[in-house]
């Protein structure tokens, strides 16, 4: 019903208190103590379950106030979107409209939505849902905790893993101070306020057991009880009210009688709508709602059971996928696609305006997050997080794999805080533990605020959400505790997870073939594997996720230098400013449209623009001017197509200007997150600036920027701590502005001259670290490119094009002026040393035959498919309809301005094989048709 925010009372008038959030009013029932006008309480299912002192409120209420509006707004602007297309069939739109406007749906008319199938109107359908969902609940979504106590169960439901006749299940039941000890420790250190707790129908919790765990929970905490425990008579179900408990949660499953009778045999359907009708009469809150997908089961059925679940007075809908149990009759079962799922969702929304509509854990089980994320954008509102104890929580088997793919507890809050922060929604039912008072300061960051300048603040936010897993709990940014917060975390996860066993490893390299990513625990179990098997497995694992998003395309670029200047004095840096060794250089103009002209003949299509740091001699407007130079040169048919950007951070308005000259991606390296190694290897300079430089990537996107490049210099600190670090930040940046990096980079410190810390890195990463490093990191962030510098040397190089890489740089140098200098890369210019000395016709002729695509493909820059909008088409697998054809003519490209005779002859096999892996059949005449209009003069075609 409302926030697990403290709200103050305005007005109790029969029992029903007026409260105020924020300007905001609600009602709730007065259900705890002695509530009077002036109290600051919290409500929770439209109970007020306990008040609390007025500082300790006003300590609350002013950490939330700046992030409460801000996720507001954000989700207003994803709710409002609302795209009403000529695409969708006028019928369904005129049904859909009647449904926002509140007035009743007929039975034949939301059978007709549930019967809809075309994109146009499932997504007008999906979209008007969650719009109503957001004009009615705003922007609250319940999170429930569920403690599941026991797997004994009397009876023999068909689709059910825990019935009685599974006999291959191990059983349990926890005793009444185990559940007991579990609630009071979310409560107290998790800052839970509503709990389910789950059961089979187990008669060994006689009515008196239930009331002793009922009547201690109270008494300890002032939280919502929610019990799920099956049929039981109404004597039972009043005495279990009078201890305490207010709701019920429990399903009919199925609304048709006959279907029903065929998967029980120890229910009878009058008898489970007859206990449903008596709970709501003693008060209790319901929640109830069907499976789907079963067998037999018809879209008039799935209508049926909507409208019945409506005539509970129903608090909450649960509507879940029927996952099919290998341990029950139904095994053999079909299972349901997500889009029934979703209409199920959306139609129960549009039906009712005010119903809680959970998204189920087997939701996300079948679908995984991006199920979870589409069925809140499809009108869902409520969430549950599992906390039963680990050594429990996979015997709770009543499908398939349930929990086994889950984190700890902590990581299964930050996951689901994760999600419902990225759209805009307030987890409510799960409060906020506030530390000391230092710990009370705003929120800065969101959308058009950036980190506001402190790095501090802004990591806080994310590791708030994401490692010390609370609601947003900023910590002083001066503080010096911060980092060591920081710090202890990714420790306490490697510490936690360093003796995982051999099957824990193997099930999270299994989910992370579903393209689902990695949390924090399950990509540090994978970084401290050793097990030459299980490292095979992850490669294995990171060669399929990266040809099921990236196919076999690696995308060629080179580096730009135009500065050797610089005013830092890194010291792993050959540009650094004590050094005595080095030649330092500033391009000119002329020297820039040279340089450029050299590596169009050399057949690049994309530039990385680096310079070093030094406002004086290069700043905004010198690299303004370098830009504008680079793409205005043009060398027969060549010229670059794309200035992605390696400078030192800037303010806001400077990001403006570079996304005003038409950069693609604004890359930036934090070189590392341990903020003792970053103090003592940056000594001095703008960069020993640590808050300044992780600020960057959100200042960048605050500017518009949307397509940001992240990475560390691996050598510096442990890798592990860096890896962790480096997605902990991607999280934070989907977190914020919806989307995350569209590149890591993954350099290895390689010598450089005057600069001996270089030389001796001090946590060298070996080839084999090294490799599982890239592996993992594609594993835990898929959709994102991993970018292979000319650092490492060829053989490695090779190895990574098959685990990881998508982006890799060729024929480097790095130093000003190195292209038209005509000589090998020279250390003592360089920036660092070069591994891979091939040339870009020698790297190319390499990957075509080692069965790769070269792509110089710029199309979904200058096409606008960048950031979010980029990751819409690539999660679903819809940007391989434009990568493969756009790699494919990228490379014709080359081969007729650039390559030599055994190069053509090798590319073009290469390229008759591809176009038949063009699955959709008039992009693969389109292709061809450009192909031969290339062959006849044509240049930069692309889809």
């Amino acid at each position: 019903m409302c926030y697990a925010i403290p709200g103050k009372v305005l007005d109790i008038s029969n029992n029903i208190a007026t409260i105020d959030y924020f300007g905001e009013t609600k009602e709730a029932i007065v259900d705890a103590g002695n509530i009077r006008v002036g109290d600051y309480v919290f409500a929770q299912g439209g109970l007020i379950v306990g008040t609390l002192k007025e500082d300790e409120a006003h300590g609350i209420l002013e950490g939330w106030k700046e992030a409460f509006f801000k996720l507001r707004d954000r989700d207003e602007r994803l709710a409002e979107d609302v795209r009403l297309s000529g695409g969708a069939d006028p019928a369904i739109a005129r049904i859909i409209k009647k449904g926002e406007e509140g007035a009743a749906l007929t039975r034949d008319e939301m059978l007709a939505l549930m019967m809809s199938k075309s994109e146009e109107d499932l997504n007008l359908l999906y979209q008007t849902a969650n719009s109503v969902r957001r004009r009615r609940h705003r922007n609250s979504s319940c999170v429930h905790g569920i403690i599941e106590f026991s797997n004994m169960c009397k009876n023999d439901c068909a689709y059910c893993g825990i019935s009685r006749h599974n006999n291959s299940l191990t059983r349990y039941r926890m005793d009444a101070d185990e559940i007991v000890d579990v609630v009071i420790h979310a409560a107290e250190k998790l800052g839970f306020k509503a709990f389910v707790l789950q059961s089979g129908e187990d008669d060994y919790y006689t009515t008196s057991r239930l009331i002793g765990i009922i009547r201690k929970i109270k008494e300890m905490t002032g939280v919502l009880v929610i019990l799920s425990i099956g049929e039981r008579d109404m004597d039972c179900y009043k005495e279990l009210y009078d201890a305490g408990a207010r709701g019920i949660l429990m399903r009919f499953e199925t609304s048709n009688p006959n279907l029903y009778g065929r998967l029980h045999t120890t229910l009878n359907y009058e008898g489970r709508l007859r206990t449903l009708r008596g709970v709501r009469d003693i008060g209790y809150l319901v929640a109830t709602g069907s499976l789907i997908g079963l067998p037999a089961q018809r879209d008039g059925d799935l209508v049926e059971d909507i409208l019945l679940a409506s005539s509970f007075d129903t608090e909450m809908y649960s509507f879940g996928p029927f996952i099919p149990h290998p341990g029950t009759p139904l095994a053999s079962s079909a299972i349901i696609d997500i889009h029934t799922v979703l209409k199920v969702i959306a139609v129960t929304r549009l039906f009712n305006h005010d119903g809680n509509i959970v998204v189920t854990s087997a939701l996300e089980s079948l679908f995984g997050i991006e199920g979870a994320k589409k069925a809140l954008m499809a009108g869902g509102n409520s969430m549950m997080i599992d906390l039963t104890p680990e050594k429990y929580r996979r015997l709770y088997a009543i499908y398939p794999g349930k929990g086994e793919g889950d984190d700890d507890i902590q990581g299964r809050i930050s996951g689901t805080i994760s999600l419902l922060y990225s759209l805009g929604r307030a987890p409510t039912d799960l409060g906020i533990t506030w530390g000391t008072k230092e710990d009370e300061n705003q929120i800065k960051g969101s959308r058009g605020q950036g980190f506001k300048g402190s790095s501090e603040e802004a990591i806080t936010a994310s590791i708030s959400a994401f490692s010390l897993h609370l609601t947003p709990r900023p910590l002083d940014p001066l503080n010096p505790d911060f980092q060591k917060a920081f710090s202890d975390e990714i420790e306490r996860i490697l510490d936690r997870t360093h003796n995982a066993s051999h099957k824990k490893a193997e099930s999270i390299i299994a989910k992370a073939k579903q393209l689902k990513g990695l949390t924090p625990e399950e990509t540090a179990i994978l970084l401290q594997c050793e097990d030459k098997d299980l490292l095979e497995s992850l490669y294995s694992a990171a060669r399929e996720v990266k040809e099921s998003i990236y196919g076999k395309r690696l995308v060629l670029f080179a580096p730009l230098y135009l500065t050797s200047t610089c005013v830092n004095n890194c010291l792993y840096c050959g540009f650094r400013r004590e050094n005595q060794t080095i030649e330092r250089r500033v391009l000119t103009g002329d020297e820039i449209r040279l340089e450029t002209e050299a590596l169009i003949r050399d057949g690049h299509k994309r530039a990385l623009l680096v310079a070093g740091e030094d406002h004086r001699q290069c700043g905004i407007d010198y690299i303004e001017k370098a830009i504008g130079i680079i793409y205005s040169t043009k060398v027969d048919n060549g010229n670059i197509r794309r200035v992605n950007v390696n400078v030192a951070p800037l303010s806001v308005e400077e990001f403006k200007r570079l996304k005003s000259a038409g950069i693609g991606t604004y890359q930036l390296f934090q070189e590392t997150y341990h903020l003792p190694t970053y103090k003592q290897v940056h000594p001095s300079g703008p960069k020993s600036n640590y808050d300044y430089r992780l600020s960057a990537l959100s200042r960048a996107m605050e500017a518009g920027i949307d397509d940001v490049g992240m990475g560390v210099l691996f050598g510096l600190y442990d890798y592990k701590f860096e890896v962790l670090a480096i997605l902990y930040h991607a999280l934070h940046l989907e977190q914020e502005f919806g989307v995350g990096p569209h590149t890591i980079s993954v350099p290895r410190i390689e010598p450089a001259s005057g600069a001996p810390l270089s030389v001796n890195p001090p946590c060298a990463v070996s080839d084999e670290d090294f490799m599982k490093l890239v592996a993992i990191l594609r594993l835990a962030i898929p959709y994102t490119g991993i970018i292979l510098s000319t650092r490492e040397h060829a053989g490695l190089r090779n190895r990574l094009f098959h685990i990881g890489a998508s982006q890799i740089s060729t024929n480097s140098r790095t130093y000003p002026g190195g292209y038209t200098a005509g000589d090998d890369e020279n250390s003592s210019r360089g920036q660092f040393s070069i591994g891979d000395k091939r040339t870009t016709a020698e790297v190319i002729q390499h990957i075509s035959t080692d069965g790769f695509a070269p792509s110089f493909c710029t199309a979904c820059y200058r096409t606008g498919r960048t950031g979010q909008e980029f990751m819409e088409f690539a999660k679903p697998g819809d940007i391989q309809r434009f990568c493969l054809p756009n790699s494919i003519l990228s490379f014709k490209e080359y081969l007729l301005d650039y390559g030599g005779e055994e190069l053509r002859k090798i590319g073009e096999n290469l390229i008759d094989e591809q176009i038949f892996s063009i699955d959709d059949i008039k992009i693969r005449l389109a292709t061809l048709k450009k192909l031969e209009d290339m062959e006849k003069g044509k240049r930069d075609l692309y889809f």
